[in-house]
């Protein structure tokens, strides 16, 4: 009973795999795609393989910002002396311009929308003012005072064990040591 319970998970997670390969596949494909246009728009020829490889070296980015980022570069014609088809970090350049660019809006998109909510929904949320006047807050600024005034109870305590500050001069307290030294204060 345990191995035909086995192979259905087995069977999922071969298919898992699989459907993870096709997708992989898919987007490389799609990354050649994108690639060879940009090839032909500047001019260039290269070979499947080469386009495979740097298809790979651009895997990890989204397909949208690989397809903007690539048609950024289009856009601008060669430089002097520069080939026909760039090198990679070139081609990485306007990819992860547009990355970040895509990012960026994505949290002025979700900021928005989160002071939207705070907007429609204000019983949610409030200041600090009006957090300080909630009774947790009262609770917890009673507990902090009576802390405060333990704490002074201590150091007065403390202080009442402590000898008083002595009101002599250094001068006098030479005097007083060598007059000690000399017979004592009491030989007077």
């Amino acid at each position: 009973m345990e191995n035909s319970l086995a192979r259905p998970n087995q069977a999922s997670t071969q298919l898992s795999k699989q459907s993870t390969s096709f997708e992989r596949e898919d987007k490389l494909s799609a990354i050649v795609t994108l690639l060879t246009k940009l090839g032909i728009r500047r001019q260039a020829k290269l070979d499947t393989a080469d386009y495979l490889v740097l298809a790979e070296d651009l895997a990890k980015f989204s397909i949208e910002d690989i397809a903007a980022g690539l048609e950024d570069l289009a856009k601008y014609p060669r430089k002097e002396g520069e080939t026909a088809f760039p090198e990679i970090a070139r081609l990485k350049q306007p990819i992860i311009e547009r990355k970040l660019v895509r990012e960026a809006e994505e949290i002025r998109k979700q900021e928005a929308e989160e002071a939207q909510y705070a907007k429609d929904h204000p019983e949610e949320f409030m200041t600090f003012g009006d957090l300080m006047k909630t009774p947790e807050a009262a609770g917890v600024m009673q507990k902090l005072s009576m802390e405060k005034a333990r704490i002074a109870q201590r150091e007065e305590k403390a202080r009442s064990f402590m000898p008083p500050p002595m009101k002599m001069t250094p001068d006098e307290i030479k005097a007083a040591v060598a007059k000690e030294r000399a017979g004592g204060i009491n030989a007077e």
